[in-house]
């Protein structure tokens, strides 16, 4: 979630700044919408996945509602589907980062997107992919080693996606010096 509040950061930062080229800071914004997309997407996949998880360490592991239907299959059912859609969002993105024009011939705004979102699918295809896995194993077959897995993978995907922010940060704010716009420093 770390790297969410950095998106915040870059927002304020793209609203606060002084503008000597509109058109840096109009692309700094759609780059910044096109990533926030899929960061939103993101916290809506990590939510439901805590929501699965919190069902999967009570003590029967499922919960029994009025109707008498199975409501962790049913919370599965619906990370499934934030799953894909957090895959789908990526794809638009990198499909509107592609259909952007470089700012005067400079590509380093879509390359850094490009990195960007590259890191997220990746995380999504790999680390995102296994935790689905291991949340949707049946209790019987949640072991404690298939506990430890899933907190191993956590940790690597936030580290992964709080290092691709980090790398986008610092090149940004390299790219914003390039063209005379001098970055705010957070507080």
């Amino acid at each position: 979630m770390k790297h969410i509040l950095s998106f915040f950061t870059l927002l304020l930062f793209l609203l606060s700044c002084g503008s000597p080229t509109e058109k840096v800071i109009e692309k700094q914004q759609n780059i910044y919408e096109i990533q926030n997309d899929v960061v939103e997407s993101e916290a809506r996949l990590q939510s439901q996945i805590a929501r699965v998880m919190e069902l999967q360490m009570n003590d029967s592991g499922m919960m029994i509602n009025d109707t008498g239907n199975i409501e962790i299959q049913s919370q599965i059912d619906s990370m499934q589907s934030d799953y894909t859609s957090f895959l789908e969002e990526i794809k638009k993105a990198e499909q509107r980062v592609e259909d952007m024009e470089p700012v005067s011939k400079d590509h380093t705004l879509i390359k850094l997107s490009d990195a960007f979102l590259s890191e997220y699918k990746s995380v999504a295809e790999n680390e995102y992919n296994l935790l689905m896995q291991l949340i949707s194993l049946p209790d019987t077959a949640y072991t404690m080693e298939k506990h430890q897995a899933y907190l191993n993978t956590t940790q690597q995907l936030n580290d992964r996606l709080d290092e691709a922010v980090r790398n986008f940060n610092d090149r940004m704010d390299e790219f914003m010096r390039r063209h005379g716009i001098e970055p705010n420093e957070p507080e």
